[in-house]
């Protein structure tokens, strides 16, 4: 599990003092996908959406504006947005029951299964169900049976608690703790039934629940739930929490919005990394939309991790 004192901190004394600055990704060559009907390779590159938007460049709200928006959104039952800040320490079972994926009989889910000789198609039996629902640590909270039904579990009536937490790397939210590829039409793979959403680098999130193997965190954002992997995710204090809300109402010096599709930290900006070639693939990647906070040299443990990189005589 990592800590918020580790990677993401040294990630963000990276950009300390350059609000200002932007950064751009270097072009690489598109990977070798298989594209979705009535979709052109042209379609993948940002610039074939911007040519067709009349004055790209022009500010559509103001800093106020958004703030006021999003509050509006963000407090309308209507819309499926949560404020995170709002959640209480403990949740009910019923509650988290909410946030899991409910199996019934008419819910198709297929899978390839592939092997040396072949590859074919399987549709998902309730047997299969029952093993995704245990992975999920459904028994405190009622039984498979339960859940079919959408019936109330009638054995657990107590809380839970609710943790905090801060995504430190960029994931997946799936609907299952699972990162096998689904299709609900087995003609059609081009959309996994499981993949719910994703999330970015430094995204607040509340802790509902974990797998039966710990390595999947049921998690809410504002927008969605869904199992990350538990390494993705760091638990940290309120005060850690709450710094990430309201972008709008932080000064500009403050922190930086990343505005490049893909960045890559080099490894010379994180303190202690290894740079050989068995751990290139472990250097953070901001993609974006990913806001970081700059550091200071009055926060805690910053001297300490970093005096040694401090310029001397110059």
């Amino acid at each position: 599990m990592h800590r918020l004192n580790s990677l993401l901190v040294l990630a963000l004394f990276a950009f300390s003092g350059c609000a200002s600055t932007k950064f751009t990704a270097e072009k690489n060559s598109p990977k070798s996908v298989i594209l979705a009907p009535d979709v052109s390779a042209e379609m993948l590159d940002s610039s074939f959406w911007i040519h067709k938007i009349k004055n790209p460049d022009e500010v559509k709200m103001t800093a106020d504006e958004i703030y006021i928006w999003n509050n509006l959104n963000t407090n309308n039952p209507g819309l499926f947005l949560v404020d995170l800040k709002k959640y209480d320490s403990v949740i009910s079972g019923e509650e988290i029951r909410g946030e899991i994926v409910h199996y019934t009989p008419k819910r198709k889910w297929y899978k390839k299964v592939t092997t040396k000789e072949s590859e074919k198609i399987i549709e998902l039996k309730e047997s299969d169900w029952k093993s995704l629902f245990k992975k999920m640590n459904i028994s405190p909270l009622g039984t498979f049976e339960d859940f079919t039904a959408n019936k109330k579990a009638s054995q657990n009536k107590k809380d839970f608690p609710v943790r905090r937490g801060i995504c430190v790397a960029r994931s997946n939210l799936r609907m299952i703790p699972d990162d096998d590829f689904y299709s609900d039409d087995k003609d059609f793979w081009f959309d996994d039934a499981a993949q719910n959403s994703g999330i970015l680098m430094n995204e607040p999130v509340v802790v509902l629940w974990e797998s039966l193997d710990k390595n999947f965190l049921l998690v809410r954002t504002a927008y969605c739930s869904g199992w990350i992997h538990r390494e993705d995710v760091a638990f940290c204090d309120d005060e850690q929490f709450f710094e990430c809300f309201d972008w709008t109402k932080k000064k500009a010096e403050g922190f930086i919005t990343v505005t490049a599709d893909r960045f890559l930290l080099p490894d010379e900006y994180v303190v202690g990394f290894n740079a050989s070639d068995s751990l290139k693939s472990t250097l953070p990647e901001f993609f974006m939309g990913t806001r970081l906070l700059c550091a200071s040299w009055n926060q805690d443990g910053i001297v300490e991790n970093f005096s040694p990189r401090v310029p001397h005589g110059c």
